[in-house]
């Protein structure tokens, strides 16, 4: 499925393309950091979606204009007058991650699934929904909803590219924007054919440890890990999802286990991401799969790794309980718990066995392996300490396993436009 990109205006909506925020240059400075970024790239038009206030001016916003959040969650949308979210009290989606900052602003906020909103037909003037179309049940009906109740939107989910190099446990589709030359650009989702992400979330960390890695991931780069679809009165979309491939199905407890204990792990495997990120997976884990030996003992070294040794200790016990021929959960069992001890704890990785993603399923993504090496290189490019770090040589090394499995030049499904409106 190729994707042409005919300009960078191509497939906007008419009333975006004389806009002239597209020509601005952005400045950005933050301890002793300074960037830059054009608001057009290597890609075509980049919608900065993290800045509430450019995001506005872009979308052309008006003070009479009634406008709805769908999903806004903890991290709603400042200009939108309705929230939504389907799991206010369930935080596994949102890496645990409290709402109380969203109900407690003052907004009216309706709990609801997408796909059902309990509205009536062209309530709001604007739909806006950011990182919530790839978690839907329904995606079909998502789209259709949306449509019924705005007069125009803006969809953000993560891109290809992010799934399989960042991504996240909850997510069931990779969505990605199909465009012929005159045509309408369609909305396509893809159920997710993995549940271990076959690049083990390897720049995952390098979010949360390198300033500058992070504002090309989060500003100048938005549109190479963020597939982002703006329309106006009404768009095409498509859902592939088939039994004949395998996909996640996220509400298989064992199935959605799995997800977020391989996330854990390789978040610990590889560093930088965060105790409080590493939790709520691990939880997760354990709500759904309570005897699993190789869930607590990774609770265990996250909470080892936190000096909170006491409970460390216990995470290990249970696990040398369930399976006490495993040198690993006995060797963590046995650590001294005193706040001087140095030793460090075992973590074991996840088995080969449960590793569920085949190279051959790549062939079902949504993106070519030159794109993967493009984009590694746009978003890399002067991150001196990663670029031969050994996450980038783990990348590097599945990458040629990749292209002696199924050759660079095989189409997979590519798509040469993430950034579409």
């Amino acid at each position: 499925m190729h994707c042409f990109l005919e300009s960078p205006f191509s497939c906007l909506p008419d009333y975006m393309h004389s806009n002239p925020y597209w020509n601005q240059t952005l400045n950005f400075g933050n301890e002793g950091w300074l960037w830059e970024m054009e608001m057009i790239n290597e890609l075509g038009a980049n919608f900065p979606a993290i800045s509430d206030e450019i995001m506005m001016k872009l979308l052309a916003i008006q003070d009479r204009e009634r406008v709805l959040d769908i999903g806004g969650g903890d991290n709603c949308f400042s200009r939108a007058d309705v929230i939504t979210d389907a799991f206010p009290y369930m935080n596994a989606h949102r890496s645990g991650r409290s709402m109380a900052a969203t109900t407690g602003n003052g907004k009216e906020f309706v709990q609801c699934f997408a796909e059902d909103l309990p509205f009536e037909d062209n309530s709001f003037d604007v739909a806006y929904s950011r990182a919530v179309f790839e978690h839907t049940i329904d995606p079909a009906a998502a789209c259709r909803e949306m449509m019924r109740v705005a007069r125009r939107g803006y969809i953000e989910t993560p891109a290809p590219l992010c799934e399989y190099l960042g991504g996240h446990p909850t997510h069931r589709w990779i969505v990605w924007v199909e465009k012929f030359p005159n045509q309408q650009p369609t909305l396509v989702f893809r159920r997710k054919p993995f549940c271990c992400a076959p690049f083990s979330y390897l720049l995952r960390g390098n979010w949360f440890a390198d300033k500058d890695f992070q504002f090309k991931w989060e500003w100048k780069y938005r549109n190479i890990i963020a597939t982002q679809f703006a329309w106006e009165g009404s768009f095409q979309f498509r859902v592939e999802d088939s039994s004949s491939y395998h996909g996640i199905d996220y509400d298989d407890p064992h199935q959605s286990a799995v997800a977020h204990l391989d996330a854990a792990i390789c978040s610990m495997q590889y560093g930088d991401v965060p105790d409080m990120i590493n939790l709520p997976d691990i939880e997760t884990t354990l709500s759904q799969q309570p005897d699993w030996a190789l869930a607590h003992n990774t609770k265990g070294c996250i909470l080892w790794g936190a000096r909170r040794r006491r409970e460390a200790h216990e995470f290990f016990g249970t696990a040398n309980k369930l399976e006490p021929d495993n040198p690993i959960y006995l060797h963590n069992f046995m650590l001294q718990t005193s706040p001087s001890n140095t030793a460090d704890c075992v973590l074991q990785v996840m088995p080969e066995t449960m590793v569920d993603i085949h190279f051959s399923e790549l062939e079902r993504c949504c993106v070519t392996l030159p794109e993967i090496e493009q984009g590694l290189d746009l978003l890399l490019s002067g991150v001196h300490k990663t670029g031969g770090s050994p996450k980038m040589q783990e990348i590097r090394r599945r990458l040629a396993v990749l292209q002696d499995s199924i050759g660079s030049e095989s189409l997979l499904h590519a798509t040469k436009v993430n950034s579409v409106a």
